[in-house]
């Protein structure tokens, strides 16, 4: 089952990218366990920088494009549909907005926190923990990241390496 059409290309493109790319430190066996978490945790945190960024980018380009107040200008139907229309496209648009926020804190913040729980694993005096707490009890109680980043704090698995970065280079 493949994609076929003008995907097709695209796909193999991207695979091909993919192969291409050099080994990074967090693959295993690559590097000691310090040096594969630190290039986890930066390549990690770049990648759900880059989905937020992208996501506000996409958002503002349909602010700009799909302004409903503007698509009615000139009609001499703006002032008998804003409220109708044009004020309840925005509440919605700045919901979506505040969770793409919400959810990028919460990745990160879940990243952050899985790091310090990283080094804790290897021997760091941190407590990942009490950082954890801290940086979630500012957060308002209904947000919606809450929960989750709750959870990670009781896990016992979390505080752990993976074993290939432990076991030294092969």
């Amino acid at each position: 089952m493949g994609v076929y059409g003008p995907h097709a290309d695209a796909e193999a493109l991207a695979v091909t990218d993919l192969q291409n790319l050099p080994t990074a430190p967090w693959e295993p066996r690559q590097a000691d366990w310090q040096t594969s978490l630190d290039s986890w945790y930066v390549t990690a945190r770049k990648t759900v920088t880059e989905k937020y960024t992208n996501m506000v980018r996409l958002d503002l380009d349909q602010l700009v494009t799909t302004d409903p107040a503007c698509a009615l200008a000139g009609t001499g139907r703006l002032a008998t549909r804003i409220l109708k229309e044009v004020v309840r496209q925005d509440s919605t648009a700045d919901a979506s907005r505040q969770s793409y926020l919400q959810l990028y804190i919460t990745e990160r913040t879940s990243l952050t926190g899985s790091y310090l729980a990283g080094l804790a694993a290897g021997g760091a005096d941190i407590n990942w923990r009490r950082w954890y707490r801290n940086e979630i009890g500012t957060w308002p109680s209904s947000h919606p990241g809450r929960r989750r980043c709750e959870s990670e704090i009781a896990s016992r698995t979390h505080e752990r390496l993976p074993a290939y970065w432990t076991l030294g280079r092969g």
